[in-house]
């Protein structure tokens, strides 16, 4: 099957009892047990270790990545937290994408390293600069790519070779493009890590996450950390997850059609002084990007004239577009990273991953294409004239 034949069918079939196209809500806590000898024979004891509804999801991510083996959370950085809890022991060394999602930022210095675990934030685009920072005691390489949310590519691939002859794990973070768009687990990755409650969910109605692993024995791993940890994603949650999973390549079709027209007006818009998008010929990784996925996704981030107050009164001023933190849902938001996302960061890191005051970062919906354009071209007008 073809991906949008799968991200229908795949991992799905009628409910065998009374034959429901959807997979019902086993909105449970226990599963009653024929008897002591055969505990466990149907599979399910206790929603927190597993739960049918969740199972079908994670069967289906599973194909979606080309995976085997996938286990989903209660949120994306939960899934962050499982792989480094699977991975990371006291005295282990890490790297990290130097620019990355604030939160991931945050669990690494707050968490992991109070536990005698220590990290290294490097340009992961820069593969020299990764082998210069490997050490005896590197266990994995944590790659965003493209990265939260200056969109800076990495190649997967080449990442990956590095960390077979190394003998190191390498994760990657696909939130931004989805298995739809780039599938790291056939470039070379070991696991993916996803929030599904971006792009899978797609209706800013679901929080939850998703790490897909290449191999069982990695997944059982991270599925120990799970149930010991308890972070499962619920059962709801999960059957809201199936059903956007369905529209996923409709959706992207649409919002990277609206993101490269976007991208193109904001290029040569009096107003704007810089614009990252990967479709744009200009942005440094265009072509490698180009190489390993099927399409440049549908985020994109643009600087205002200005600084600090001009990117705020810009966030706050738009109609259509909306102040939201969030993306991949079918309407179009805006984040002001230096305030809301990467706000943990300090501002010296954070001007050093190319994240300044006046970014804003753009998550395109479905909305129509010239309404998006009005909204934005007015809002920059009455800002400036």
């Amino acid at each position: 099957m073809r991906f949008s034949t799968k991200q229908v069918h795949a991992g799905q079939e009628p409910e065998p009892i009374t034959g429901s196209l959807n997979t019902p809500i086993f909105q449970t806590t226990s599963f009653v047990q024929d008897s002591v000898d055969q505990y466990m024979n149907k599979g399910f004891s206790y929603s927190r270790s597993s739960n049918p509804t969740v199972e079908v999801l994670e069967k289906k991510l599973s194909i979606l990545e080309g995976g085997n083996g996938a286990t989903c959370f209660a949120t994306g950085m939960a899934a962050t937290q499982a792989v480094f809890n699977s991975l990371l022991k006291q005295g282990d060394h890490a790297i990290v994408s130097q620019v990355v999602y604030g939160g991931t930022y945050r669990i690494a210095k707050e968490i992991f390293e109070k536990f005698g675990v220590t990290f290294s934030f490097v340009d992961t685009s820069n593969i020299s600069l990764i082998e210069k920072h490997i050490q005896d005691n590197t266990r994995l390489i944590f790659t965003e790519s493209p990265a939260n949310p200056t969109l800076k590519v990495s190649d997967i691939a080449l990442i990956s070779e590095l960390c077979s002859k190394n003998d190191i794990y390498h994760i990657v973070d696909s939130t931004f493009m989805t298995p739809y768009l780039m599938q790291p687990i056939d470039l070379g990755a070991d696991i993916v890590i996803h929030s599904t409650t971006k792009f899978f969910d797609g209706h800013n109605a679901t929080t939850g996450g998703a790490a897909i692993c290449k191999d069982n024995t990695l997944d059982q791993k991270v599925k120990f950390i799970r149930n010991t940890s308890g972070s499962i994603m619920s059962p709801f949650n999960a059957y809201l997850t199936l059903q956007g999973v369905k529209t996923l390549s409709l959706r992207l079709d649409r919002q990277c059609a609206n993101a490269e027209v976007l991208a193109d007006y904001l290029e040569n818009h009096k107003y704007i002084e810089r614009v990252g998008y990967p479709g744009l010929k200009s942005f440094s990784g265009h072509n490698l990007l180009k190489s390993q996925a099927r399409g440049f996704g549908s985020m994109l981030w643009f600087e205002v004239r200005g600084g600090l107050e001009e990117g705020k009164q810009f966030a706050d001023n738009t109609e259509i577009c909306t102040l939201a933190e969030n993306l991949g849902s079918v309407e179009t938001l805006i984040t002001h990273p230096a305030v809301m996302t990467h706000a943990y960061i300090p501002r010296e890191l954070r001007l050093e991953m190319g994240v300044t005051d006046s970014l804003i970062r753009l998550s395109v919906g479905i909305e129509d294409i010239d309404d998006l354009l009005d909204d934005i071209g007015t809002t920059l007008k009455n800002i400036y004239e």
